[in-house]
């Protein structure tokens, strides 16, 4: 084994989880915004938070807990498992366990090393459990000597790790830093939650109230509720019946689809509105007014009523009025103001299992300056190849692969990275001992990361890369910058190291261009 001692044994790793906590000197306690978790970050580290995805970093670790809303953690976590070791080499996994992580009954623990695209040593730790509702990844990616060097400082997500829906959980209150050597305020950029600003709203009929957040006029409604500033609008809609939830959002989103132009649904599935389970929708296109605009559509319904949520921004305004939409949406409850009042449960009581976390708006797209026809060489761990000399190389802590694009082209966001049109290309595990096999392996992770992505009705082809076999696929979905169509060319080529891999990605608009030029590039390919 390159980097762990294959003398490590199952004894050992359970020692580790079951010891006392070693915690730093300063740490604070970062919670959930909706009040999911809530772990002990040490000093130094930079927090990046929002969607299913929070990042905290120091040096070159990387520490990632990924929030889905389903109870099927073991199905999540191979899924990020596979994300995480995406181009690495000779990985090696050693004995994992099963344990009791962050409060919940069942979890499971797991470690690799491999090779980096550098040849540097590499260490990854998955960490999965459940609450009931949503499942709760943690991965844990650094050097080796990293690990070593920021040793007491890990375990600190480890061991601080607490659940808050779960039976006896030990969240610790965001109002008060854990164990701190000198007070500092909690490094959290999260929205500011409901209740903490604006004025409050009730319904003249009882039916919900909010939070209004300062600069946006509220205005009632038969139906409910209109708030408003900027470009940006939130229709609160209540219906007597119980409805299904599902159903709402189609409806509400087909109305819209007829009066916008390029509507196209980018992402959709549960989340909660009001406490309630429900479902949402996210879209994008060009509103009535000619301004380029996301919609969110959130439905939900307890035994009497149904509720919706619209609410729609520019893209322009998108970055100022974030954290505004995510307040109302959050902050809205069922009932007039005093009814919100509940007693504390019981010891005997079980807790209710609670809906997921609202779904936050997506942040808009940033454009990108188109490819250069003149190409220049790239030389890579691996590989070279010849890419438009406005294109740059860009890496990201904790992922293997590489992206080139221009300057501005790369967006990193909570649950990954993107680009509008660019290259990512790299190394990942053989998921087959044939190449077609590898790829197939490859697609179905691809399909599962990328909700709404699909294989192209193109014929698939096998073609030569550097005078090895290759395939040749097209993928299709939605841009998660843009949510406009998107087209993937993928070529494969089996090398020693593992499945070799590029994605051509540009608008679907654009494909048909640029199609001459991403051949050049995948003919420039050069294998050591």
């Amino acid at each position: 084994m390159t980097s762990v001692s294959q003398c490590v044994s199952l004894t050992f790793i359970l020692a580790l989880l079951s010891s006392a906590p070693i915690l730093t000197s300063a740490a604070t306690a970062f919670k959930h915004p909706q009040g999911l978790f809530t772990v002990e970050v040490p000093d130094g580290w930079s927090v990046h938070s929002g969607g299913l995805v929070f990042r905290f970093q120091k040096l070159d670790f990387l520490v990632k807990i990924i929030v889905q809303a389903t109870p099927d953690h073991s199905a999540i976590g191979k899924i990020w498992t596979g994300q995480a070791l995406e181009g690495l080499r000779d990985v090696r996994k050693l004995p994992g366990s099963d344990l009791r992580w962050g409060g919940a009954e069942s979890g499971r623990y797991d470690i690799y090393s491999g090779s980096g695209p550098g040849g540097e040593s590499m260490k990854i730790e998955i960490v999965s459990a459940t609450d009931g509702v949503n499942s709760y990844i943690m991965v844990l990616s650094a050097p080796r000597q990293t690990w070593e060097d920021l040793n007491r400082e890990w375990r600190n997500f480890v061991y601080e790790f607490h659940l808050c829906r779960v039976p006896a959980a030990q969240c610790t209150p965001q109002s008060q830093p854990a164990r701190r050597a000198t007070p500092a305020p909690a490094p959290a950029p999260a929205p500011p939650p409901a209740g903490s600003g604006g004025s409050l709203f009730g319904d003249p009929k009882q039916r919900f109230h909010l939070r209004v957040p300062a600069g946006w006029t509220a205005t009632a409604t038969q139906e409910g509720a209109v708030l408003s500033r900027a470009s940006a609008y939130v229709n609160v809609l209540v219906f007597d019946g119980r409805r299904p939830p599902r159903s709402l959002v189609e409806a509400l989103s087909s109305q819209v689809s007829g009066q916008w132009r390029n509507f196209q649904e980018m992402q959709g599935g549960e989340t909660s509105l009001a406490g309630l389970a429900a479902d949402f929708s996210l879209s994008a296109g060009v509103n009535p007014k000619g301004v380029p605009a996301v919609l969110k559509v959130v439905a939900a319904a307890d035994t009497q009523r149904s509720y919706t949520l619209l609410a729609s921004v520019s893209r322009a305004d998108f970055e100022s009025l974030r954290g505004d939409l995510d307040m109302i949406e959050s902050s809205i409850t069922t009932g007039a103001p005093a009814a919100r009042q509940p007693a504390p449960a019981s010891r005997e009581q079980t807790p209710a299992p609670q809906p997921a976390a609202p779904v936050p708006l997506m942040p808009p797209a940033i454009p990108s300056a188109p490819p250069s026809s003149t190409l220049k060489a790239f030389l890579c761990a691996g590989f070279s190849l010849s890419l438009p000399d406005n294109w740059k190389r860009h890496t990201v802590s904790g992922n293997s692969l590489l992206y080139f694009t221009t300057g501005d082209g790369l967006h990193t966001r909570a649950g990954g990275v993107s680009v509008l049109t660019g290259l990512i290309a790299g190394f990942s595990p053989m998921g087959a001992s044939d190449l077609r096999g590898a790829t197939d392996a490859l697609v179905q992770r691809i399909l599962a990361e990328n909700p709404g992505a699909r294989l192209s009705a193109a014929p698939r082809e096998q073609t030569a890369v550097a005078g090895l076999p290759a395939e040749s696929l097209l993928l299709e979905g939605q841009s998660l910058l843009t949510g406009e169509p998107e087209v993937t060319w993928l070529i494969t080529v089996r090398r020693p190291q593992g499945l070799f891999h590029l994605m051509l990605v540009s608008p679907r608009s654009d494909f048909s261009n640029l199609r001459t030029l991403f051949g050049r590039i995948a003919t420039s390919v050069r294998f050591p």
